[in-house]
């Protein structure tokens, strides 16, 4: 059976002040220190909990953005399809005459 390991104080606040601070991101502190990936999350909500509350903010943020896009790209798309109908239409105008 493993045995729980125990860790200082200074080397928690180390890990999340990387994990907060985005300067590693969680999957590379993991990697590593050798320690679990929740272990981390678990350590920022302790030590840190306004500034994860922020990051987890900015992510929420950029997959709204990202979502957004995506939304516009659609209706760009749909808006040069309609473009090239109104093109070709008006070409088909100008030859009829």
């Amino acid at each position: 059976m493993r045995k729980y390991r125990r860790y200082a104080e200074e080397f928690k606040l180390k890990i999340v002040a990387d994990y907060v601070g985005d300067k590693v991101s969680l999957r590379e502190l993991s990697r590593r220190h050798g320690i679990g990936r929740n272990l981390v999350v678990l350590w920022a909500a302790k030590y840190e909990p306004a500034k994860l509350a922020e990051k987890r903010g900015r992510r929420k943020r950029l997959i709204d953005y990202e979502r957004k896009i995506t939304e516009l790209e659609g209706t760009i798309t749909l808006l040069t399809i309609e473009l090239d109908m109104l093109r070709t239409r008006q070409v088909y105008s100008v030859l009829r005459v």
